[in-house]
């Protein structure tokens, strides 16, 4: 994480993750990321933890389009998913302003090492809005294992079953199924019950 401590320092944070700092990498002399092995422990907490994360794919004439994926890590609740064939760190953060407008901010912000999410902008929007930015180590997904099921989830369920002519077919798409996915898909981490009927 950008800015953060000692490289001896063990923290326990108040998201239920155990953080031991591994290394550190420099961008420039002021600006360094801390890379820390993490321990996933769910918090007991709404809005503690938010993971996010990309997917990819393609639509019936070739063009790739992505997929900004934004959930909740406590009950597994899908927050956002926005289409796009460029999500640049600018619409990354327009998601997650959209998002603050109708719930509170979260603690933390789990994600990889992305250009987006290293960006200024990203890094100074989490600092504007005192959320802290968990990254993860490259190479290591599993570090951010809640959003990477959460892909393979959307994936398996429509992404991968449907040919798409148009970008506004796969927002509407998604925007539809996040619904189904929140208020009756049931899910396992819930107890058999969707993200929005747990207790």
């Amino acid at each position: 994480m950008r800015g953060e401590g000692s490289l001896a320092e063990i923290s326990f944070n108040p998201d239920m993750l155990y953080r031991v700092p591994l290394r550190m990498v420099y961008l420039s002399s002021l600006s360094y990321i801390v890379y820390y092995e993490t321990c996933q422990v769910n918090s007991g907490l709404t809005n503690q933890v938010w993971s996010i994360d990309f997917m990819h794919d393609q639509l019936s004439d070739q063009r790739n389009y992505r997929l900004f994926n934004v959930m909740d890590d406590f009950k597994r609740e899908g927050l956002a998913i926005e289409a796009g064939f460029s999500l640049p760190s600018i619409r990354v953060i327009r998601v997650l302003n959209q998002l603050l407008e109708w719930r509170e901010k979260p603690v933390a912000i789990r994600c990889d090492n992305g250009p987006e999410f290293i960006s200024n902008e990203f890094v100074e929007w989490a600092k504007s809005k005192n959320i802290r930015i968990d990254y993860i180590q490259p190479g290591n997904p599993q570090q951010n294992a809640y959003i990477e099921r959460h892909n393979r989830t959307i994936r398996f369920s429509w992404v991968s079953k449907h040919l798409f002519d148009s970008l506004e077919q796969v927002q509407d798409y998604a925007t539809k199924w996040l619904w189904f996915y929140n208020n009756e898909r049931p899910h396992k981490a819930n107890g058999g019950r969707p993200p929005l009927m747990a207790a």
